[in-house]
């Protein structure tokens, strides 16, 4: 029995969810007449295999060459019967499997031999759904202190995952069923070619069920790093910025947020007005701010600039119903 190419024919959806570069490492994990190749290639390893030999090379780091030689095959060779047998089992099962129980399938294996960071995971989208993104809540100076709007969650994972975070790849992670932990993200519109501008790029990213619901980019400049962390839902971005200091090539222990602000793009099927972009910011006055722009199909741009004391009722109507100008009738009432 060819157990890669049966386990790839029973759920093809682990080509795009596993950690792996090619089917062909699997191959060579699976395949009892290659046993000696199994840890030929470090980068190859299972990541659980890695990470606890690395656990365990500290605790023998006098040992000779020849035992942590020894050492890392034997921890090799443990992870690869074991995960022989959960590929065995996945295979030996008897009866139908639905779609969302082969892809239950495929995680379990990513946290139980990819060293996956499913506690991290957890950790950000708790912090997710308590942004309250789809709402014009107040972002005022008062707000940076409720809570720290940057977490090294991209760190945190890959110290846990033991190089089980993938590169981003477009097509892979795109579809509606992969979520997870990516890297290095390069968007670039399909009409567009490599030599083109991207139309997104960021360090890292998390992805749920093919949406990009969090990222973040570095912008270095002399001794000032700006993180800016982006996170989506639906129409709608929070992004704040923050600088870190650096001194004397030290990096202090300190993230200073310098800006936050929230951005809503509605798009309109009418003859009049393309689209609508809203942005809340702080002004220089520390005051709360809505630039509204709207686009016409002709491309021009009226940008309506408002706050506390030039839009009350309209930033008044714009927190009680966060979609309201996303109803096209509301956007001519504000252009007349």
């Amino acid at each position: 029995m060819n157990n890669t190419k049966d386990f790839f024919e029973a759920y093809p959806e682990a080509k795009d969810i596993l950690p792996i570069s090619s089917p062909e490492i699997m191959r060579r994990w699976l395949d009892d007449t290659n046993k000696s190749n199994t840890s030929s290639s470090h980068t190859e390893e299972l990541p659980t295999a890695k990470r606890e030999y690395w656990k365990r090379f500290i605790m023998h780091f006098n040992s000779s060459l020849r035992e942590k030689k020894q050492l890392k095959q034997e921890i090799a060779d443990k992870y690869i019967s074991l995960f022989k047998m959960r590929i065995k089992e996945l295979l030996g099962f008897v009866g139908p499997k639905t779609f969302d129980k082969r892809i239950q399938d495929i995680l379990d294996i990513r946290e139980e031999f990819f060293a996956y960071p499913v506690n991290i995971e957890r950790n950000l989208l708790d912090t997710f759904h308590s942004k309250r993104i789809e709402f014009w809540s107040d972002i005022s100076e008062s707000s940076f202190t409720q809570d720290n709007p940057f977490r090294d969650y991209y760190v945190d994972a890959l110290r846990y995952s033991a190089d089980s975070i993938p590169f981003f790849e477009q097509k892979k992670h795109f579809l509606s069923y992969f979520s997870g932990f990516v890297n290095q993200v390069l968007i670039i519109p399909e009409e567009l070619n490599i030599d083109n501008t991207a139309f997104f790029d960021a360090l890292w990213a998390y992805i749920q069920n093919g949406k990009i619901i969090w990222s973040v980019q570095y912008d270095t400049n002399s001794n000032k790093k700006y993180i800016t962390v982006k996170w989506y839902s639906g129409n709608f971005v929070l992004e704040e910025k923050l600088i870190n200091y650096w001194y004397n090539g030290i990096e202090e222990e300190w993230l200073i947020p310098i800006s936050k602000k929230k951005v809503a793009t509605f798009k309109f099927d009418n003859p009049l007005i393309m689209k609508v972009t809203i942005t809340q910011t702080i002004n220089n006055d520390k005051e709360e701010e809505f630039n509204i722009n709207i686009t016409k199909h002709d491309n021009t741009c009226m940008i309506i600039i408002i706050n506390q004391t030039t839009g009350k009722e309209l930033i008044s109507k714009l927190k009680n119903d966060p979609y309201f100008l996303s109803k096209i009738d509301n956007v001519i009432k504000i252009l007349n």
